[in-house]
């Protein structure tokens, strides 16, 4: 069993260099405009269903796209693959498709002046998920299930199927452009869900669920209550 959440962090001095290797590419190849955008998303989750723990996924995403324009055309491209040379052959293939279709766009695509940033916006979570013990988040839904199972078993209803998620995350993005501006943002995310469905020897069959989610570390599990919830529930 896995003692705690994992925990996984962009390199962004190293991915700043590839994003202005792409954006000076872009540039090489005629782009009157580019931009170079990375995200990942890392994500850790567990399903409960009725009450045996099912399922744990741990997963990162990531990726690099590229947004270009020549000659008043759009053009578009992205990859998975993190290599130098991935990178730029999605830098090509975005300048080919603004080429390709260089004419169609009437009138020419054409950016607004404003005013240009260079930022960073991180969101703290006041309590990191990798700081929470697994076990204690699953036994933590798992007393709430148990509550659920109580409260049906007393108004006659018989659990068919009781589902409890939960997922947290960490999105991060840093995105750089060909004019000036560079902004990188890590924001945590958690959310909890449920699908319970209930028969009833008179009143036949129903099915509730819900979602909730937040921008926050572990703390928004905590305000939610999810013990409490499924006694309101």
């Amino acid at each position: 069993m896995l003692k705690k959440w994992p925990r996984f962090i962009g390199e962004s001095g190293k991915l700043e260099e590839q994003l202005r290797m792409a954006i000076q590419l872009s540039d090489r190849l005629g782009a009157m405009y580019s931009e170079a955008r990375y995200q990942s998303d890392s994500v850790s989750s567990f399903i409960l269903k009725n009450g045996t723990l099912e399922r744990i996924n741990l997963y990162k995403s990531e990726g690099i796209a590229i947004r270009i324009i020549v000659n008043g055309s759009l053009g578009f491209a992205s990859t998975n693959d993190m290599r130098n040379a991935s990178i730029r052959k999605a830098v090509e293939l975005a300048i080919s498709s603004a080429r390709a279709t260089k004419g169609l766009a009437v009138p020419p695509v054409k950016l607004s002046e404003e005013e240009l940033s260079r930022d960073k916006v991180v969101v703290k979570p006041r309590i990191r998920f990798e700081n929470v013990g697994f076990d204690s988040a699953v036994d933590l839904f798992r007393e709430a299930d148990a509550i659920v199972l109580k409260a049906s078993s007393s108004k006659n209803v018989k659990m068919a199927s009781r589902i409890l998620r939960v997922d947290s995350g960490l999105c991060e993005k840093l995105l750089i452009t060909s004019d000036g501006a560079s902004v990188y943002s890590s924001i945590p995310r958690t959310s909890f869900g449920y699908t319970l469905i209930g028969i009833h020897p008179q009143k036949g069959s129903a099915m509730r669920s819900s979602t909730l989610g937040e921008s926050r570390g572990w703390e928004a599990i905590e305000r939610w209550d999810v013990v409490k919830l499924r006694r309101g529930g």
